[in-house]
């Protein structure tokens, strides 16, 4: 039989397991201090990135605000600004055109558009070419040209000269393999067939002028 443990051994091993234990819950402790610390570095490092994403974003919008973006793809025909000149909100920049959106302006005379109709066939004899292209005319204006001049007359005044007034016509010219060579404000003579004109088409094309001309001008989706 094996003899029995005194008491004073069994206290011995008891205070040893106390310590153990003591020692246990400090390390324990010593754990949880480590893992609260290591959740607020966390949320600290949180705080960083979105004050980095904010500076990141505030970044992107001053950049954007260093370009100039044309409101079409067009060609420069016009530069008013230099490299490292300062343009200041308002001032033009730059003038440029749609080279999709090429049409003549025939400013008739009012005693001349008798037989002018949207949709008549037109002969366009330009200085830059030797031989002519054809179009159509696409509308007649509502008004004349001198009626939203920067001075408009005033015929009410006692004025007695009579002058003939002009009224802007728009011509579609029919592509072909010159157009990559036209250029805007060339001069140009028309001759316009005098009939019925074709109503449809002339809807027609002006629906795609507008389309063409307002495309860009449109709030993006």
């Amino acid at each position: 039989m094996r003899p029995r443990p005194t008491s004073g051994k069994t206290l011995e091993v008891a205070e040893a397991d106390v310590g153990k234990a003591a020692k246990s819950v400090d390390l324990a402790e010593s754990g949880r201090e480590q893992i609260a610390e290591s959740e607020q570095l966390t949320v600290v490092k949180r705080h960083t990135v979105e004050e980095a994403r904010r500076s990141l974003a505030s970044s992107d919008d001053t950049l954007a605000y260093t370009k100039m973006r044309a409101p079409f793809p067009g060609i420069i025909v016009r530069r008013a600004r230099n490299l490292g000149d300062f343009a200041s909100p308002g001032v033009a920049v730059l003038s440029m055109y749609n080279p999709k959106l090429l049409y003549v302006t025939a400013n008739l005379e009012e005693t001349r558009l008798q037989g002018v109709s949207p949709g008549n066939g037109v002969r366009l004899e330009i200085d830059a070419f030797p031989e002519p292209f054809r179009g159509r005319v696409v509308w007649l204006n509502k008004s004349t040209g001198a009626q939203f001049s920067l001075m408009p007359r005033n015929v009410v005044s006692g004025e007695f000269t009579k002058v003939v007034q002009r009224v802007p016509v728009r011509i579609a010219i029919e592509k072909d393999d010159r157009s990559p060579q036209l250029r805007a404000g060339l001069s140009v003579r028309v001759a316009i067939e005098h009939g019925p004109g074709d109503l449809t088409w002339a809807d027609q094309a002006a629906r795609e002028m507008i389309a063409l001309e307002t495309k860009h001008n449109l709030p993006e989706k």
